[in-house]
């Protein structure tokens, strides 16, 4: 009896030592993890160089939101370093928002690769061993001089966009400040209504104001018709006068 009894629990063992073995090795590669390739990558370190301008000109004075937070903004060399956390291959979005008068060209995000690998300052790094950025922020008006030379002709009025802003003075000359929003035509007349013996009459000129601050000449040389004095009829002498 006890023969058999010890013989069926062999037998029970030895069907049931696989399957504890296999849980065994189950539980062994979830606890390292092997195989598993959907795991999240590890946060790391990036270092960001953000370079704010018009598109010739820096622009201090532009935040840099970074997951909802401001992280820095940029000086007066349009400048700003930043250390990021992140995932490598992550999709980085910047909101950025750029000083008063100025507009927004464009969106912004990066690729997070490259792990920053340096200690210390970013500040002190070279943009080379960082993630380069470029933005550009957009001066919303842009500021003009209009420079009027009528050689001489004084008291000409100068209208800008049918509005009388100046008179030339006695040199012939007139500075008329301008501010206009970028890419907006400005038309100019030399209004010599008042003038009819002056060549040419009412001479115009179109400008466009620039991405930047601009100066516009408008040069004019005017012509006035010499009027010689007229002659004396001749008076015909008399038959008792011969």
């Amino acid at each position: 009896m006890n023969t058999i009894s010890s013989t069926a629990r062999r037998a029970r063992c030895d069907r049931w030592l696989p399957l504890i073995s296999t849980a065994f090795l189950c539980l062994a590669v979830l606890a390292t993890g092997c195989g598993n390739s959907d795991r999240p990558k590890s946060v790391k370190t990036f270092a960001l160089a953000i370079s704010v301008s018009t598109g010739e000109r820096p622009v201090a004075g532009t935040s840099i939101f970074v997951r909802g937070h401001e992280r820095g903004v940029s000086g007066t060399d349009g400048k700003v370093r930043l250390i990021i956390g992140g995932r490598e291959g992550e999709q980085l979005d910047l909101d950025i928002r750029c000083p008063q008068g100025f507009e927004l060209v464009g969106s912004y995000s990066t690729l997070l690769e490259h792990p920053w690998s340096l200690s210390g300052d970013p500040i002190d790094s070279s943009p080379e061993d960082m993630i380069p950025i470029d933005v550009v922020c957009s001066p919303i008006h842009r500021y003009g001089v209009l420079v009027v030379h009528a050689h001489g002709r004084s008291g000409v009025p100068v209208v800008v966009d049918g509005v009388a802003q100046s008179v030339t003075n006695q040199d012939g000359v007139a500075h008329i400040h301008l501010e206009r929003a970028a890419n907006t035509r400005i038309g100019v007349v030399l209004d010599t209504s008042s003038m009819s013996d002056l060549r040419p009459q009412n001479p115009s000129r179109a400008y466009v104001m620039g991405l930047e601050d601009s100066i516009f000449v408008f040069e004019q040389t005017f012509q006035q018709p010499i009027r010689l004095p007229r002659r004396a009829p001749r008076r015909r002498r008399s038959a008792s006068s011969r």
